[in-house]
């Protein structure tokens, strides 16, 4: 497996409470990244609490990924608690087909001078 080393890095991984989310927030953990772990679900508090119960960094912000004012706090929370972010990673909790029709860009990109 190929080591790698995030320390001084920091981290936002939406859909981090279970699954495939939580997987990558704890190996992002692993590697010494500050987590920011987002998550309609409750359950990312204890998540978050387990990985610093092992010594990592992380920070659970309940945020409902569709909205605007959640995904900005989420964002402002991150970059309170562990500076700018360097790695955003969104895994969602369904496989809904979807369309890109009227799809808004205007948000995606750095915030705060990242």
């Amino acid at each position: 497996m190929l080591a790698v080393d995030l320390s001084g890095q920091s981290a936002i991984v939406t859909g981090a409470a279970a699954g495939i989310g939580y997987v990558i927030a704890s190996a992002l953990a692993g590697a010494g990244a500050a987590v920011t772990l987002a998550d309609l679900s409750e359950e990312g508090e204890e998540k978050a609490r387990l990985l610093r119960h092992a010594g990592r960094q992380a920070l659970f912000v309940r945020t409902d990924a569709t909205t605007e004012t959640d995904v900005l706090r989420l964002a402002d929370s991150a970059a309170a608690a562990f500076g700018g972010r360097r790695y955003t990673g969104q895994q969602r909790g369904d496989l809904s087909p979807g369309r890109l029709a009227g799809y808004d860009r205007r948000h995606v990109g750095p915030r705060h001078g990242d």
